[in-house]
């Protein structure tokens, strides 16, 4: 993956145990970031960290030990540790905070950060890694997403169980796990294609920072992968179905679609304007921003990823109550 312009710094924030292990992931991968910072108050799960910036919080009241599930004393970690975080983040352009919203220090403690990103005068995308539904913890993670959507920009939520259950029936719990840790890289590694500079449209950092500002509400992402000869609907048509998208989400509700194409040649413009037609054909109310990059590696292979805004009018009840539409054909 290409590195971010010099001009920008982002920076990678994984708070709580879900956080941890992504954040140490994506630092691996080569996710085109400033630095990656892991904050939790459970020294154990930080030492786990190898690559990102740890930074323990709740040092005097919890001693290293983690919050166990209570939010509250996640929150009260972080407002305990506000003037190392505020530095971490002070001159940053956009924060990119991952957390589990079903635990106490990513439900609690993720919002705080986010809070402390924006007054630093960052643009903040939070990544809300919501629980499955045995562990009982669905109305505390709603809370704490609807927490996020106050001080982030934009919250990308992203359902254990909603993937879990669009498994294979026959698939273990370590094969479940393991495609949903992907899913989840694949979103974050998204994520990281929409925000470096782009061979086309000039679509960069600052460009996605002016899309997704002030947004204070909730975006959806998808990634597929297909040819360089796939029809300009195929490839709209594999996004917006993805049967891991949060598939009740309404794009002719969408506020703006930005995409992005990785292969090893570009597409012409007319295929870029077909696809653009297309987005619009479901979605007549979004800004569609388009980008490619080329890939020498890929061969025929193209890799697309789309991102979703959602109306100031729909909230996540509406979007997980709501029957999803086909997009015409």
């Amino acid at each position: 993956m290409k590195c971010m312009s010099p001009d920008i710094r982002v920076k990678v924030v994984g708070i709580g145990g879900a956080g941890l292990r992504l954040v140490d992931k994506l630092a691996a991968t080569g996710f085109p970031a400033s630095s990656f910072i892991a904050m939790d108050s459970d020294l154990e799960g930080l030492q786990l960290c190898q690559i990102a910036e740890r930074i323990q919080l709740g040092r005097r009241k919890l001693r290293g030990w983690s919050c166990n599930g209570d939010a509250t004393e996640g929150a009260n970690c972080v407002r305990e540790g506000h003037s190392k975080v505020k530095k971490e983040l002070r001159g940053v352009d956009l924060v990119i905070v991952v957390a589990g919203v079903g635990s106490g220090m990513g439900g609690g403690g993720a919002p705080v950060v986010a809070e402390i990103a924006s007054e630093s005068g960052a643009l903040v995308l939070s990544v809300a890694i919501e629980p499955f539904n045995l562990e009982g913890k669905s109305d505390a993670s709603q809370l704490a997403i609807e927490r996020l959507t106050h001080v982030s920009d934009t919250v990308v939520p992203i359902s254990n169980q909603f993937v879990l259950e669009k498994t294979p029936a026959e698939s273990s719990v370590q094969e479940s796990v393991g495609i949903i840790n992907e899913h989840l890289l694949k979103a974050m590694m998204g994520i990281g294609r929409l925000i470096y500079p782009d061979e086309v449209e000039g679509v960069d950092a600052p460009k996605f920072c002016e899309f997704a500002r002030g947004h204070h509400n909730y975006s959806f992402f998808s990634t597929t992968e297909t040819t360089l000869i796939a029809r300009p609907r195929e490839i709209v048509d594999a996004l917006t179905c993805h049967p891991f998208l949060e598939s009740k989400f309404k794009f002719s509700k969408s506020s703006g679609i930005m995409i992005n194409l990785l292969g090893e040649e570009l597409y012409g413009k007319e295929k870029l304007d077909e696809i653009r037609r297309c987005l619009e054909d479901i979605a007549p109310k979004a800004r569609i921003v388009i980008s490619t990059n080329v890939e020498k590696s890929m061969d025929s292979k193209v890799e697309a990823v789309i991102m979703a805004l959602s109306l100031s009018g729909q909230n996540i009840g509406d979007v997980k109550e709501t029957p999803s539409e086909t997009p015409s054909r």
